[in-house]
Parts: C-alpha cells; sequence; structure tokens
C-alpha cells in the first residue's frame, strides 16, 4: 500500500510539474521585416541631393547611378552582415508574402550567422533584412502567444494525465465503523495538491525570472539548463515536504477485523489478534536524531524559522503502548488520529485486555 501511495504522488508530481514546465518555457523569437532603402539612407539637413535621393527611393525611381551612390551612403552608415541568398530565400519570400512586410520566426528556424540583439542583414541581390531577436516581455506583446510558448497546450494534457492518476490508482480504505484513518479531504488531499502547487510553483520561477530578463534570449543561452533544474529542485523542497506528510496520512490507519486489530503504517502491515493483547498504555514519540539534524541542514531560511522546525520536531507526540502475551510491544502514535478515543474502546472491548492510564 505504501508503494502505492508513493507511486501516486511520484506521477501526479511528474504530470504537474511537466504541465507547469511546458506552460511557462518560452522559445526565442526573431522578429524579421524588409527594411526600405529609404530608411536606410542617412539623412542630412539641408541636404537637397540627399533629400531628392530619398525620395527617389521612396519612389521607385532611383537611376542606375542614384542606385549605387545610395547603396555607398548606406554601406558606409550600417553595419550590414552579408548573408547566402540561398539560405535567406524561404524568409525573404515569407516576409515579402506578409502584411506589413513582417514576420516572426522561431529562432531554431532561421538560417545560422552570428546573431546580435539588432543586425541588419544583407543580401547580394539589394534586399535588407532587419533581424531583431526580441526579448520575452516584447515578444509576449507582440507576437502570437502560441508562438513564444509552443508547448502550452501540451500542459493541459499532463495536467489532466495527472488528475485522473491522482484518481485512478487504488485507495487506501475510508475511515468507517471499524477503519480509524485520517480524513481523506482535510488531511491527505488538499495537502497533496498544496504540494503539487508548490512545488510546480518554485519549479515555474526559475523560468519566470528569466523570461522578464531584459533579453532572456542571451540569458536562456548562458544560463546552462542542469542550473535551473537544479533551482527547480531546491525550489520544490517545501512542497515535497507537505507531499511526503500527506503520503505517511495516507498510509497510516488502524483496522478492527472479526478476530484481529490491522496497523497500516509507511514501514508496512502487522497484525495482532485481539487474543494476545494484554494490555494497552499510553506511550510518548518523539522524533529520531536524525530527522532533527536533517532539518537543520536541509531547512533554509532564517535563524527563527529554523528554530522553530528543531522545537517543533523536539516536542513529544501521545501515542499508545500494546503489550502480548508473550511479553513483546506495539507502539503506535494517536496524536491527530481522529476518533482515536472509539478506537480504544472497541480495541478494549474486542480484546477483553486492561486500559491503562487513558481518560475515555
Amino acid at each position: 500500500m505504501a508503494i502505492k501511495e508513493a507511486l501516486r504522488r511520484i506521477l501526479t508530481l511528474f504530470c504537474v510539474v511537466a504541465a507547469v514546465w511546458c506552460a511557462v518555457t518560452p522559445q526565442p523569437i526573431v522578429y524579421v521585416r524588409h527594411m526600405p532603402l529609404s530608411e536606410l539612407i542617412p539623412s542630412q539637413y539641408g541636404d537637397k541631393e540627399r533629400i531628392a535621393l530619398i525620395t527617389a527611393a521612396k519612389d521607385g525611381k532611383l537611376t542606375p547611378e542614384q542606385s549605387d551612390q545610395a547603396w555607398r551612403l548606406v554601406r558606409a552608415k550600417h553595419d550590414l552582415e552579408m548573408v547566402r541568398p540561398d539560405q535567406w530565400r524561404e524568409v525573404v519570400n515569407q516576409v515579402t508574402s506578409s502584411e506589413g512586410g513582417s514576420i516572426y520566426i522561431p529562432r531554431k528556424n532561421m538560417p545560422e550567422y552570428p546573431y546580435r540583439s539588432f543586425q541588419l542583414v544583407s543580401i547580394p541581390n539589394g534586399t535588407v533584412m532587419m533581424v531583431d531577436l526580441l526579448d520575452s516581455s516584447e515578444a509576449f506583446n507582440r507576437a502570437p502567444a502560441s508562438m513564444v510558448y509552443p508547448t502550452r497546450v501540451i500542459s493541459l494534457f499532463w495536467l489532466l494525465g495527472a488528475i485522473l492518476l491522482y484518481i485512478m490508482l487504488p485507495w487506501p480504505p475510508k475511515p468507517t465503523d471499524n477503519v480509524y484513518g485520517y480524513k481523506r479531504m482535510n488531511s491527505i488531499i488538499l495537502p497533496d495538491w498544496l504540494g503539487f502547487g508548490l512545488a510546480a510553483f518554485f519549479t515555474a520561477l526559475p523560468m519566470m525570472v528569466i523570461s522578464c530578463d531584459s533579453n532572456f534570449t542571451g540569458t536562456m543561452q548562458e544560463v546552462p539548463w542542469s542550473r535551473i533544474t537544479a533551482w527547480s529542485m531546491l525550489g520544490i523542497l517545501p512542497g515535497l515536504s507537505i507531499i511526503v506528510v500527506a503520503w505517511v496520512y495516507s498510509c497510516t490507519y488502524i483496522k478492527l477485523t472479526e478476530k484481529q486489530v490491522e496497523f497500516a503504517s509507511p514501514t508496512g502491515m502487522q497484525k495482532l489478534d485481539y487474543e494476545q493483547i494484554t494490555s494497552i498504555e499510553p506511550h510518548e514519540f518523539t522524533s529520531p536524531v536524525w530527522l532533527k539534524r536533517a532539518s537543520l541542514v536541509l531547512m533554509y531560511g532564517s535563524i527563527f524559522t529554523m528554530s522553530a522546525i528543531y522545537i517543533m520536531l523536539c516536542q513529544k507526540h501521545p501515542g499508545a503502548t500494546i503489550t502480548l502475551k508473550n511479553g513483546l510491544t506495539k507502539t503506535f502514535i494517536l496524536e491527530y488520529l481522529p476518533r482515536y478515543d472509539e478506537m480504544l474502546k472497541q480495541l478494549q472491548s474486542k480484546s477483553q485486555c486492561e486500559l491503562k492510564g487513558f481518560k475515555l
């Protein structure tokens, strides 16, 4: 049962994280538009010849001599990157056929050349393209969201898979008259999805920070994905801790059958015959030493937070000890277990044992 409950949470968490990852991971967008020659000719105040040259370029009435003069001025003013026409033919066709003479293209679909944040690309046939590597905020505002986040549709299927896996995997028995366990909604389901939500948020946070950068394209290239993943995994520790608590609660219950009592816990199932039980008495639990030390190492934050967690782990928790006829004992925790007083009464009635130290 403990393995099934762990599998339920591992698979669900994987699907939730995958859904968020697909939803928030952007891809670099390149904005490409055709630059008319009239916009590239540097203007000069009071130069009538220059004004006439720009006007002729706008009207498409340049003579061969004016065209040579215009291109000399353009090359002297602008840093043009010469590229191969065959590599850029498809991009040029898309730009010329689009409305407004501009398109958005995923960077992976662009011809390879030394990208800068802004660059003028010159093709030997006289075409000049302006290539701009948009940052994420500008791309989000100007480019279609389906292009900036191409995997966002897939995230819906991941999320649906997470919900189906969580619901369809076999569940432990519900608390009934003879089954005493934690309430599913308050103690298991709500903490589970709170943990999934926190894990998803801290997984998405590094991607959100990068996508809000002024030049996220460069940042995405500079920051290794391993480092982003490491920060994400470190951030989901609070969510994982809540999920682990919910897993412990889901695996912990006591079932009273006709002839024996069953103690289910994350470590397995133990069954005791009623006739073996001689007495039940109070017992106090404390967290193991290794957990206290691990909390100081793994919990990051203020000194106050770490101290509060350590003090909480040092507190004692109420439980019970069952003594058997052969002298062996069985201890189990009662803290936060609903209706534990009813369970003790029923267990004492079925086993005819002695109930010591409990005020029921």
